[in-house]
């Protein structure tokens, strides 16, 4: 897999026809990107801690809970490897888990939120992942309550844009903060593909005016792809993530293409959002 920073130039290709035309085709998908929005139907009151369970309520303010999907919790206790995988119970207008079972000692929970789009027939989703700490018996016992995420980039809960092909058997997951280097293909045959590329890119807007900052691009291609190598690979924008920390942006900017061995199977994938 080949890593490379740039700032306004694009890499050759021996497909580059094919690419070309894939960049154009991109400035179309810009006006049909699916934009996060706060909920509407988030004004029941905020639900107090229930004895023996953790809860992710939504309160004005968060996400709206119409657009939730599901939601696992990961709980790992202090020196092991083996966490506990839990689907999250829905109840009225928040998530649940129980806590009930866990032994006393320091635990890692690690919750992640499903949710759809809210633009009619968009099949961007998005995914929010929070990290906390627990305490057992006082946290178990007392139970817990965490608000749900905002979709800011900036909150505790981070945002993943979730991008799929008609038929998911392309799902493309890309965190939306610069400075997580993560980038996530799965592919449910990867020998149908002959190429991968994927950048990112960061803006400082200005009024109406967008100012490039840096950008940073991966490609894969031959038994790159079949080698699974761009699944959950979390060094993929190490370079950005690095750079960009000390680089004022309010804009990201994601996008990618997937060749196939049959051009009638390429793939485009475009997503531009505000950082705040």
């Amino acid at each position: 897999m080949k890593q490379t920073s740039f700032s306004l130039s694009r890499p050759g290709s021996s497909s580059w026809d094919r690419i070309l035309m894939t960049l154009l085709l991109a400035g179309f998908l810009a006006g049909l990107n699916a934009c996060r929005k706060e909920g509407k139907d988030n004004d029941e009151p905020e639900p107090k801690p229930e004895a023996g369970k953790l809860q992710v309520s939504f309160p004005p303010g968060t996400i709206s809970f119409s657009l939730v999907d599901s939601a696992v919790i990961s709980l790992q206790p202090a020196g092991s490897a083996q966490p506990a995988r839990i689907i999250m119970g829905r109840t009225n207008k928040w998530l649940q888990a129980d806590l009930a079972g866990l032994a006393n000692g320091n635990w890692t929970a690690r919750l992640t939120i499903y949710t759809h789009s809210a633009a009619t027939g968009s099949s961007i989703g998005m995914n929010y992942a929070l990290t906390k700490e627990l305490v057992v018996p006082a946290d178990r016992d007392k139970g817990l309550n965490i608000d749900g995420p905002t979709g800011r980039v900036s909150h505790q809960w981070k945002p993943s844009v979730v991008i799929p092909n008609a038929d998911r058997s392309v799902v493309l997951t890309v965190p939306l903060d610069l400075t997580d280097p993560l980038l996530d293909l799965q592919l449910a045959d990867a020998g149908r593909w002959e190429y991968a590329y994927f950048e990112k890119n960061a803006y400082r807007k200005e009024g109406q005016t967008e100012h490039p900052v840096t950008g940073h691009f991966v490609e894969c291609e031959g038994e790159c792809l079949p080698a699974g190598t761009l699944a959950n690979n979390r060094l993929a924008f190490a370079q950005m993530a690095e750079d960009i920390g000390r680089l004022p942006h309010n804009r990201g900017e994601l996008f990618g293409m997937l060749l196939g061995k049959n051009s009638n199977d390429d793939l485009t994938f475009f997503y531009k959002y505000d950082i705040d």
